[in-house]
């Protein structure tokens, strides 16, 4: 029985002491409970933040040329060569273009030195180039430097023309970039120089440039007026040597068709025009020029031929020329007012007195009388025998009339 009793009263006290466990179990699970509740844990909250570069900001190619340091600008310009090459191909703005724009001298210098062509412009460019002196005046500069180029390496004068390179010669106005103003450009510099430089070019050279496959291509864009200043170049010469080489002025005469010339020069003193103005300057008629020199042709058919020429290159809505020469079609209609000669009305009076008023003008010097010519032209004496034209005079009237010039000159 004791030992039932103390297995008992010991399975009580196991009993009593998991009661307790539990009990104080629970009681810490509800004193935590309320601990967490009344004081929560405080976590830190971790925040990234993703900080962002600062754009760099670069210049485009226009904004460095535009500005104030033309120095630094060049330094920027040669780090950013490929897009400044590049840019040389935009038809609406080329650095070119750019640097006249802001008239940087500088850059255009550096832009020249590196290869950029100085003919390659906007029509902006070329307008301001018209009204700004210094900037024409450094841009032509930089266009003859490169003509000049072509022409010293291309063209002797003096020497075997013949072995001018037509390849070589194209492949240089293609290594500059020319475009057909730089043709047009060029071409006008060679005829210039034919007639007013000191020492001038052939016809040669000229042929040899609108002959390259490059230039050829562009001749059909060539200007009226730098064509028609060609023309009447290369007519006055003719009129001055006698009008004996037809072919040069035809070549030049097919760059474009319907091309008139106006050949102004000056009066040499006073001059008393058609409406008896005082005049410094006169209008010479093309048609009286080679009517005057026709006492040196010896061949009628090429006269022919050149009266046709003549008469293509009168601008009949033009302004008439000082001492115009007529036809029987301008004389009133009247066919009669011509004489015996009808063809080319050279014995009427009006016409002969045209070509003295001209000889004279040539011919200051000369001591062939009025009526000397006047009975030359119209092929008999007009009023006294004594006015007839002796062989001795006939002869020195001709060779002063039918000299020919040793260059073109105007």
């Amino acid at each position: 029985m004791w030992e039932q009793g103390l297995q008992l009263s010991a399975a009580m006290e196991m009993s009593g002491r998991f009661v307790m466990s539990g009990f104080f179990a629970l009681l810490l699970l509800a004193t935590a409970g309320c601990s967490f509740k009344k004081n929560p844990a405080r976590t830190t909250q971790v925040t990234f933040v993703e900080e962002k570069a600062s754009p760099v900001v670069v210049p485009s190619i226009e904004e460095i040329i535009a500005g104030e340091d033309e120095e630094k600008s060049i330094e920027q310009l040669a780090e950013r060569r490929v897009e400044v090459e590049r840019l040389a191909k935009n038809i609406s703005a080329s650095a070119i273009d750019l640097a006249i724009k802001y008239k940087k001298t500088k850059i255009l210098s550096y832009l020249l030195v590196n290869g950029h062509s100085p003919f390659v412009l906007n029509q902006d460019s070329r307008e301001k180039i018209g009204y700004d002196r210094d900037l024409s005046i450094f841009m032509r500069s930089a266009q003859h430097n490169i003509f000049e180029d072509i022409l010293s390496r291309y063209h002797r004068f003096g020497g075997d023309e013949s072995k001018i390179s037509e390849l070589d010669l194209n492949k240089a106005l293609e290594d500059y970039q020319f475009g057909f103003r730089g043709c047009e450009d060029l071409a006008d510099t060679i005829m210039e120089a034919m007639y007013l430089q000191s020492k001038p070019r052939s016809p040669f050279m000229f042929s040899a440039l609108i002959g390259t496959k490059y230039c050829a291509a562009y001749k059909d864009y060539f200007s009226s007026d730098r064509i028609s200043k060609w023309i009447g170049f290369e007519y006055v010469y003719q009129y001055q040597s006698g009008f004996r080489e037809i072919n040069f002025l035809k070549d030049l005469m097919s760059l474009k068709k319907n091309i008139t010339i106006r050949l102004v020069l000056p009066a040499g003193g006073l001059h008393a025009d058609y409406k008896g103005l005082i005049s410094s300057h006169v209008l010479v008629d093309p048609i009286g020029m080679l009517m005057l020199k026709r006492p040196c042709f010896e061949n009628a058919d090429l006269f022919d031929e050149w009266m046709l020429v003549a008469k293509s290159l009168i601008d009949s809505e033009g302004p008439r020329p000082s001492s115009p020469y007529l036809f029987a079609d301008e004389i009133d209609g009247l066919g009669e007012a011509c004489g015996d000669e009808g063809n080319y009305c050279s014995e009427n009076l009006s016409n002969v007195d045209s070509l003295w008023t001209l000889y004279r003008y040539e011919f200051p010097e000369s001591r062939f009388s009025w009526a000397q010519f006047r009975s030359l032209y119209i092929g008999r004496a007009v009023n006294e025998s004594e006015y007839k034209v002796f062989p001795k005079e006939l002869k020195i009237f001709r060779e002063e009339l039918c000299r020919v010039p040793e260059r073109r000159v105007l």
